[in-house]
């Protein structure tokens, strides 16, 4: 019984490695912020009352980061 579960062991980190290789090697690594860096505001997941979306600016503004609260988060 244990060297079943020692082969499903081994077998299913296998399985993992190359699936980490995978997913990994098709991921996109995003920028890295520091504080007081300024960034964009990009308009496309804000409600704007606008007329028309695409007469409307792409771009809100520039805003400082001020801190890092998680590697996606600002």
């Amino acid at each position: 019984m244990s060297t079943l579960y020692a082969m499903l062991k081994e077998e299913l980190e296998f399985v993992r490695t190359k699936m980490k290789r995978y997913y990994n090697k098709h991921k996109l690594e995003g920028p890295y912020l520091e504080r007081r860096d300024k960034v964009y505001l990009i308009s496309r997941n804000l409600r704007i009352n606008r007329l028309s979306k695409k007469l409307d600016f792409k771009k809100i503004r520039l805003f400082k980061v001020e801190e890092r609260i998680l590697e996606n988060n600002y």
